[in-house]
């Protein structure tokens, strides 16, 4: 059979089974035909081994426009500095070993750089340490700036609630890019503006405070203890230490209530739900929080029980020897919660003010219980809370949720009007023209 050998455009290849391929060729890309009598001489390959690798005819390819690689290395180049261990037919001895110990061994295929460029060095080998002991705080190594502000309305004192604190009403963030009119915000209607705030002001940390028209010394030291919620003008019940016939007492919520959770609770009442277990609070005409008519267990337990259950947040504060008239500076009732950390801020910021979310109460006649939050192995199993002086006292109260809230502990925040904070990392924008940005975005209108 005669042979020749023609040059056409491969149009595709495709795999027919091992060994054997179809090449469709481009039309009109060759100048001959094949007859039915006649075929292309093809040979059996196994398919592991068949490699594409077209001839390519054109003049001084390495350095033509087809070359999508000029100048590449297809070889890793061998480092100057170790040598290369052997092990591919030994596990213990080297197979070089008499190379290795003459240095005369074929050198590793490891760029020197590996060992003299910092990007490598430091993470690798060198490793890198912070000077002091705390990141992004006061007097701590700063690894990022934040380019962030919150306005706020007022702020208030949360007393007797929660002693030694007080709360701001927020506006608005604004997010500062590059410049001072590169400014975008949201409000706390906002979904994320609660998760933006965390983010950019956690628990314990100390905000700078900026307010616009006055002077108030109250918001010094202010370090975040909370979000999202503030306290009502008036509780809904308290229960003095010395209130004779009337009391409740530290327990444990055992797990035939709420399987599987044991942890502390509060007993209304000794577990007697007819009895009082506390009074209504009102407000005298003096503008002093005291008790009113009594409260009786199965009265609070419902009332607390019902508003949960309506996605009602509902807490609860303990004060030791607690009196009839809250005025004054108290004592907090915050046993295994009042030790500092060595950054001077409390685990637990509410709890070290004797204040306890609320998490569920007793649904039966037999259950007059209030459980309290994450209190398993603290706080007591047992005490009175009223009942004679010198016993704790307690208030019941339900918190006014809103996302327009941040409480903060070590400051009243009384007096302090329009205003705006921002972390003590702020980022070059937010430091050079914060009084621009408010005034333009914000509420600083003096």
């Amino acid at each position: 059979m005669p042979q020749s050998t023609q040059t056409a455009t491969i149009q595709s290849i495709g795999r027919l089974s091992d060994g054997r391929w179809r090449i469709i060729l481009e039309p009109d890309s060759f100048g001959f035909s094949i007859p039915s009598a006649q075929q292309l001489v093809y040979q059996n390959v196994a398919t592991s081994s068949v490699r594409l690798d077209p001839y390519v005819n054109v003049a001084n390819f390495e350095n033509s426009d087809f070359n999508a690689t000029p100048a590449n290395a297809v070889e890793t180049r061998l480092g100057t500095l170790y040598q290369d261990i052997d092990y591919s037919t030994a596990t213990i001895t080297p197979v070089n070993f008499d190379a290795l110990i003459s240095g005369s061994s074929t050198k590793a295929a490891i760029p020197d750089s590996n060992y003299s460029t910092k990007r490598i060095t430091i993470p690798r080998y060198e490793g890198s340490k912070n000077s002091a002991d705390e990141i992004n705080v006061e007097n701590g190594v700063v690894d990022r700036k934040d380019a962030i502000i919150v306005d706020f309305e007022w702020g208030g004192g949360t007393y007797p609630m929660i002693q030694d604190a007080g709360a701001l009403k927020l506006d608005k963030i604004l997010f500062v890019g590059g410049n001072k009119e590169a400014i975008t915000s949201t409000t706390p209607e906002s979904v994320g503006f609660t998760g933006s705030l965390k983010q950019a002001f956690p628990i314990n940390s100390i905000p700078t405070i900026t307010q616009y028209t006055t002077t108030s010394a109250n918001s010094a030291g202010a370090r975040v203890a909370a979000y999202g919620f503030s306290v009502p003008l008036i509780p809904f019940a308290i229960l003095p230490a010395d209130s004779t016939g009337v009391k409740s007492e530290f327990d444990y919520w055992e797990n035939s209530m709420v399987n599987p959770f044991v942890g502390r609770a509060i007993n209304l009442s000794n577990g007697n739900t007819n009895n009082p277990c506390s009074f209504k609070a009102i407000k005298n005409s003096s503008g002093v929080i005291t008790k009113d008519y009594e409260i009786t267990a199965a009265g609070l337990r419902n009332t607390v029980s019902e508003g949960i259950a309506a996605g009602e947040e509902w807490y609860v504060t303990f004060y030791t020897d607690m009196p009839d008239e809250l005025q004054g500076t108290l004592r907090v009732y915050n046993a295994g919660y009042d030790t500092k950390s060595s950054t001077g801020a409390y685990d637990y910021p509410l709890r070290a003010k004797g204040v306890f979310k609320i998490i569920a109460a007793g649904t039966s006649e037999s259950e007059a219980k209030l459980r309290l939050e994450n209190t398993a192995t603290l706080l007591p199993t047992s005490g009175n809370i009223g009942g004679a002086s010198g016993n704790r006292g307690m208030i019941v109260w339900k918190a006014v949720v809103n996302n327009e809230f941040i409480i903060f502990n070590d400051a009243t925040m009384s007096g302090v009007g329009k205003g705006a904070f921002i972390t003590n990392t702020p980022s070059d924008v937010v430091a050079a023209d914060f009084n621009s940005i408010t005034e333009k975005f914000g509420g600083n209108k003096t």
